[in-house]
């Protein structure tokens, strides 16, 4: 059985550590994680990616939305 985690994160860095930590200390890791960090103002992103670097079953996507506001 393939088993794929899917993480969103939006400011996180003090939780994310250690959230990946246990998920790489696992016996039978995931086959995939996916870390999607929306829009984080923190850490997040940089932790998330030095996780990916060192394992390849890990994966960060960064999403930057625009701060839009409707005239009127």
């Amino acid at each position: 059985m393939r088993v794929s985690i899917i993480i969103p994160a939006h400011n996180e860095a003090q939780h994310l550590e250690a959230c990946l930590s246990s998920f790489v200390a696992q016996t039978d890791p995931p086959n995939a994680l996916l870390v999607v960090d929306d829009n984080s103002t923190d850490g997040t992103f940089q932790i998330a990616s030095s996780f990916a670097a060192a394992h390849d079953w890990i994966n960060v996507v960064q999403r930057q939305s625009t701060d839009m506001h409707m005239p009127g």
